[in-house]
């Protein structure tokens, strides 16, 4: 089986961006527990930004990734 290409999101990131699409700053603690990893892989992604207080937006980069086809 080849390797999943990185930029294509996974259900759980497309989940998270999802829900991120207002573009208003948002807290997705409550679907995403501080030990998921999903959030720190999107943000490493640049599809996503934190700020201190826990509350995320969705990036250009992340829109696209959402927006991209799933093979």
């Amino acid at each position: 089986m080849p390797a999943r290409d990185p930029s294509l999101p996974t259900v759980k990131e497309r989940d998270a961006l999802q829900l991120l699409l207002s573009g208003d700053w948002t807290s997705v603690r409550a679907v995403y527990s501080p030990k998921n990893r999903t959030l720190a892989r999107m943000i490493e992604k640049g599809w996503i930004e934190r700020k201190p207080l826990g509350v995320y937006r969705i990036t250009d980069a992340g829109r696209i990734a959402f927006r991209s086809k799933i093979s």
